[in-house]
């Protein structure tokens, strides 16, 4: 063995910090010259596996396995840029690799060889070669990594050094974008796709993906799956997913892969239309080795500037210039698909409008990229993808079309309904009932979904007459779904059984008014303190028929049996926390907006203006004190499940609820009575009032050490001149910054900053506390919390809120 290859292989196993630079040397050079697509993610991917080993300074056996890798890197590459001539077995590698180099660098002499290079067969044999060799080799560091990560890699120290396998890249794609929104992250009811349903369908979209629709010559790179509630969308756009991520594990070949999904849903109302391009960016990069150096480097940029900006900044930063980047590097022929799904569920539909718009405009730019679009028809989302400008991007399919084939929901029932015992025996004598049911579905799979639940609930499982008398039933006004979810609410909460107790009614008012308000879904826990405090409010109070009054607060114990009631309707989420959840969006849409039944009609303005009551409860002194004492006594790993859950609620979506909720005096009156204990307040006093609350509690957990008069400099400071005085709070530059899109926006903010000192004033009950019990004081000044949980502060939480 040559002493310079014995030294070069010595570089890899020690991992040193220039082990890239000798390899990359010879590499970048010659693929520099070889006009072969796809070469130049070579070097770059075997630069990401370099790093990935330098950092980990795994043992020798890892080393070993890592130097194959890179061996056989180096043999593909010389067969790439040397393909029409044969390399002498007995060369070493660095003399192979010197030999091509040498070869590429007689450009002319190449060049007269290049005609045979671009025939497409072997371009396209190469390409997916370099990839397979790619893949292997970073998913057996990966692998090795994993397999090393918790070895004691310094023998003799006291302490142990385990490997962190997220890489500095990583690090930078978590900052980018920390919320969960792919597929893999969905509801459960959307991934149930029964086996043999929507086969046609799902065969147009395999063959949109691969450019053959509506013809290879002309393909639209833009597929719309449009339709009404519960009708199946989402589960389809699920299984595209699927199907596509399956494909591409089971073969390294240049068909479709997926890039990136981002699935909107109102229940859960972390993903939001300001975070969309940076979701979409840290996915790709994610995906495709190809994408992942241009969009870090891009992404290390954006950061810098802060996690927030302009939606046009966003889009080139993120996505159309490190796209554009890495066009250059694309292999021929591989195309990647980005799926959306929900976009009518995403809160911001003016923000999301202008992104939509943008993505189109990528799709148009880069032919290797195809996006998938499933939502309603929205006025919003009909105005990009409807457009005729975009008419020959845009493919089409309307699902409402297919209603009257109710062939997959007919094999759906077919195949569940029977299997539930007493209606399997009800069935073979009322074989019509099942017929009259698929034809009631009508193609619409969320209805067949929520009948079958019914079906085989705790009430209606030995009951089956019953059961399908509730499905079967009609309402004047109403479509058939909207009819079912009445149907199963007078069932289960019988109007008669309500008036005989108010208190009962009240409880269930409450309870509907939290789960379908709440901006996130939460855990019966906390759910039960909103509950507790709505119960009281007029909101519920006057919509019974007698005497509520509450005999002691509500726990979570009183929950249970509403949610085993509307079993069939929504169910707990299988997460930490166990959060609850819709099986459709549609049923909560019903009860705000369609529902005509005044036992469970909710008045959308008078909850969002309850829930702004409840949520100034939490933050008032005395739930102020509540939240240090519960969250300091909790474990780490349970703070998000005490009292401070409602509170760190509260803090970041009270004024959510207040821009959503119509302000009316009466409103603000009793907004300022649970406030400041008193009536007749202007109402410019309680809106600014509300925005400070928010701002103290901010200021006082992120400067826990600071005085009452340190603290009231600190917001003094900030709420006149924008400067920051030791660490400022967050909500005020969001709520000026939506203020102020308002004819009366900066006049209504120079009158609460004359409001200051008596706004400060409020606040001695919360010193005084602190100042009376020593453990609570003790617990205050503890500054260890400050690094054991910040998600309740995290500015992501809020900040697309007002985009």
């Amino acid at each position: 063995m040559s002493t310079i290859r014995s030294r070069r292989i010595k570089e890899f196993i020690n991992v040193t910090a220039d082990v890239a630079t000798p390899v990359l040397d010879i590499l970048e050079p010659a693929l520099a010259l070889v006009p072969i697509p796809g070469l130049g993610l070579i070097p770059k991917s075997l630069s990401i596996v370099l790093k990935n080993v330098e950092r980990a300074r795994v043992n020798t056996e890892t080393r070993k396995a890592f130097l194959t890798q890179v061996e056989a890197l180096g043999a593909l590459i010389t067969e790439l840029a040397y393909p029409d001539k044969a390399i002498a077995q007995g060369d070493t590698d660095e003399g192979r690799m010197k030999k091509a180099t040498d070869r590429v660098a007689q450009s002319d002499e190449l060049s007269k060889g290049m005609e045979d290079l671009q025939s497409l067969s072997f371009i396209d044999y190469w390409q997916i070669k370099a990839n397979a060799a790619i893949d292997k080799g970073v998913e057996e560091v990966r692998r090795l990594l994993q397999q090393n990560g918790k070895k004691k890699l310094l023998p003799g120290t006291d302490d142990p050094v385990y490997l962190h396998i997220e890489t500095e890249e990583e690090s930078i794609l978590a900052k980018l974008c920390s919320v969960g929104a792919g597929y893999r992250s969905v509801s459960v009811p959307k991934t149930e796709l029964m086996e043999g349903t929507r086969v046609q369908l799902l065969d147009e979209i395999g063959q949109w993906s691969t450019g053959c629709l509506p013809n290879p010559d002309k393909p639209r790179r833009v597929y719309f799956l449009s339709g009404g509630a519960g009708i199946g969308k989402s589960v389809v756009a699920y299984k595209h997913c699927f199907d596509l991520s399956n494909a591409e594990t089971r073969s390294s070949g240049g068909g479709p892969r997926l890039g990136a999904s981002v699935f909107f849903d109102r229940t859960r109302g972390d993903m939001t239309a300001q975070l969309l391009f940076h979701a979409l960016a840290r996915q790709l990069a994610e995906s495709h080795p190809v994408l992942r150096s241009p969009i870090i480097t891009a992404a290390r940029a954006y950061l810098k500037k802060g996690p927030s900006q302009v939606p046009g900044v966003s889009f080139h930063e993120l996505l159309l210039d490190p796209l554009m980047r890495a066009s250059a590097e694309m292999p021929k022929g591989f195309r990647i698909v980005v799926v959306l799904d929900g976009l009518d569920e995403c809160a911001d539909q003016p923000g999301l409008q202008k992104r939509l718009s943008h993505l189109v405009d990528l799709i148009n730019t880069l032919p290797w990229l195809y996006l998938f679009v499933a939502s309603r028809a929205v006025p919003r989302v009909m105005a990009v993808l409807a457009s005729e400008a975009v008419v020959s991007t845009v493919y089409h399919h309307e699902l409402n079309q297919d209603l009257g084939d109710h062939g997959d929901v007919k094999k759906y029932l077919e195949a569940t309904v029977p299997k539930i015992p007493r209606y399997s025996a009800f069935l073979r004598g009322h074989p019509d009932r099942l017929q009259e049911l698929v034809r009631r579905a009508g193609g619409v799979f969320i209805f067949a979904r929520v009948a079958v639940n019914l079906f085989d609930s705790d009430l209606y499982r030995t009951f089956p007459e019953e059961g399908f008398r509730i499905v079967l039933s009609k309402e004047a006004g109403l479509d058939d779904l909207d009819a079912l979810y009445l149907g199963i609410l007078r069932a289960v909460f019988r109007p008669g059984d309500l008036d005989r107790s108010p208190r009962s009614h009240a409880r269930l008012l409450s309870f509907l008014y939290a789960v379908t308000l709440l901006q996130k879904p939460q855990p019966l826990e906390v759910l039960a303190m909103f509950v507790d405090s709505i119960y009281n409010l007029p909101v519920v109070q006057q919509r019974l028929s007698g005497d509520a009054t509450k005999v002691e607060p509500l726990k979570e114990s009183d929950l249970p049996s509403i949610v085993d009631c509307l079993a069939s309707l929504i169910y707990i989420r299988r997460s930490p926390g166990g959060m609850l959840v819709p099986i459709h969006e549609s049923f909560y849409e019903f009860l705000l907006d369609r529902c005509h039944d005044p036992y469970y009609r909710l008045d959308q303005d008078a909850g969002h203006a309850g829930l702004v009551s409840a949520s100034v409860l939490f933050m008032s002194p005395k739930g102020v004190k509540d939240y240090l004492q519960r969250y300091y006594n909790s474990e780490v790993n349970n703070r998000t499940h005490s009292r401070a859950r409602p509170v760190s609620y509260a803090r970041v979506w009270a004024y959510s609820h207040f821009w959503a909720a119509t302000a009316t005096k009466e409103f603000l009156n009793e907004l300022g009575a649970t406030l400041l204990t008193g009536s007749g307040l202007p109402s410019h006093y309680v809106a600014g009032y509300l925005a400070y609350c928010m701002d103290y509690v901010d200021a006082m957990l992120a400067n826990c050490d600071c005085s009452r008069e340190q603290i009231n400099a600190i917001l003094r400071e900030f709420w006149r001149t924008g400067s920051r005085t030791g660490t400022a709070p967050r909500w005020t530059r969001v709520v000026k910054k939506r203020r102020s899109s308002t004819e009366s926006g900066p006049e209504e903010f120079a009158q609460w900053l004359g409001y200051l000192p008596q706004y400060e004033e409020s606040w001695q009950g919360v010193w005084n506390a602190l100042g009376e019990d020593p453990e609570l004081e003790r617990l205050w000044y503890n500054r260890h919390w400050e690094t054991d949980d910040d998600s309740f502060w995290h500015a992501s939480d809020f900040d697309g809120e007002f985009s």
